[in-house]
């Protein structure tokens, strides 16, 4: 399940980007800064809510944080719609099926908050009016 992810590794997975290259993250190995890993489903209406305001957190930190958006679906298209204009240290990656499955997720969208040393430090489950603050809060308590 992926509330019990909290204190372990993201894990190894290899997924393709909107712009046609391959993105590969290692189990055990870090990012160059905190990095919020969301688990999307690009058919549900919740997507592009949640893009919004990971931006809008991402951008409102005192510190430097990554964004990666990580597609279940396989179509670019939509997907490209959902994401519009990509900014500068976000990933968007499609046929993320098997990482939501190792990851046990079952609720979209879902958000893993990742350390430097590649580990999870928190879950976010679902969108709500208070996403950005909750995303802020818990980059804001990685150490």
């Amino acid at each position: 399940r992926v509330e019990n992810l909290r204190g372990q590794p993201l894990p190894t997975f290899g997924l393709p980007t909107l712009t046609g290259e391959l993105y590969h993250h290692t189990k055990g190995d870090g990012f160059r800064s905190p990095t919020l890993v969301a688990i999307l489903n690009p058919d549900n209406a919740a997507a592009a809510t949640s893009i919004k305001a990971l931006r809008r957190a991402q951008a409102t930190m005192p510190r430097s944080v990554d964004l990666i958006f990580a597609f279940t679906g396989s179509n670019a298209d939509l997907i490209s719609e959902a994401v519009g204009q990509p900014i500068e240290g976000e990933y968007d990656l499609l046929k993320a099926k098997v990482l939501a499955r190792d990851c046990g997720t079952s609720v979209f969208p879902t958000i893993l908050v990742v350390n430097s040393d590649g580990i999870i430090t928190d879950v976010i489950l679902g969108v709500n009016n208070s996403l950005v603050q909750d995303v802020i809060q818990s980059v804001a308590l990685i150490e």
